[in-house]
């Protein structure tokens, strides 16, 4: 009987230790899940795309001033390398992103630092060289009697030199530009009509007696100087009394070879 127990108790003890060493079923594992995080892009606020307008046009006002007064042509290899930046600005200007906005921004304000550089220094060679003119053709007036004979004239184109002087110290380059011009004329038109007077000086006895009316046309063309010079316009004013002073002129020379000619006869 107890062989039959053990026996038993043997089998159920194998049965059991051979359910337990089984082997467990793998357990599949799921593959690791990897979080895509998106790129962080931030849209560019109002205050860079202001700074990018205000770079653009910083960059286009210099550039404009650079060309008016010739600095291409005065400074034509310095111009070359700030039109390179310049046009890179441009190709690669993007708004996208913040980043790229500031980017751009820095780009057009590189580009304007350069032009503003080439402005400075055109600016400093057209108005010296405008400076010297305008000396000389005041000079001019000045040796011819505008001191003397027509100060009136005188102070009114000193006034728009003084206006010039003004406006450019206030960066007003164009409307300073156009005053220079403006007294150049002036200048030019007050020599050119002293010089008619001088002359018209000269000749007015001999003329009045031999050859009137030449002379009267004359003088009505130099009144004609003298009304557009009140109108305000100056190359007017300038023409007349060119070509008051070429008559006048020729009307000497045709009096004092009348003269020696009599002179040689009588003799």
């Amino acid at each position: 009987m107890k062989r039959k127990y053990v026996g038993f108790v043997l089998i159920v003890l194998l049965v059991i230790f051979g359910a337990g060493c089984k082997t467990a079923p793998r357990v599949e594992e799921e593959p690791p899940v990897v979080e895509v995080v998106p790129e962080l892009t931030s849209e560019p606020s109002e205050a860079e795309l202001g700074a990018l307008n205000a770079a653009i046009n910083r960059a286009g006002h210099s550039r404009v001033l650079t060309a008016y007064f010739d600095g291409d042509e005065l400074f034509p290899s310095e111009w070359y390398e700030v039109e390179l930046l310049f046009t890179q600005a441009v190709d690669q200007n993007d708004t996208s992103t913040s980043e790229s906005t500031n980017e751009s921004t820095a780009r057009y304000v590189e580009a304007a630092e350069g032009y503003e550089v080439l402005a400075y220094n055109t600016l400093s060679v057209r108005f010296w060289e405008m400076e010297r003119q305008l000396l000389r053709v005041r000079d001019g007036a000045l040796s011819a009697g505008a001191y003397e004979l027509v100060p009136e004239y005188l102070f009114q184109a000193d006034d728009v030199i003084e206006g010039a002087e003004i406006k450019f110290m206030n960066e007003d380059y164009y409307a300073a530009s156009d005053d220079a011009l403006t007294a150049m004329v002036m200048y030019r038109a007050l020599w050119a009509g002293l010089d008619a007077y001088n002359t018209r000086e000269e000749v007015a006895w001999a003329a009045g007696l031999m050859i009137p009316e030449p002379f009267l046309r004359a003088d009505i063309v130099f009144e004609r100087a003298l009304d557009s010079w009140d109108e305000m316009n100056y190359s007017a004013a300038y023409d007349s009394a060119h070509v008051a002073h070429s008559i006048y002129h020729a009307i000497g020379v045709g009096t004092d070879a009348y003269i020696d000619s009599y002179q040689d006869r009588s003799r």
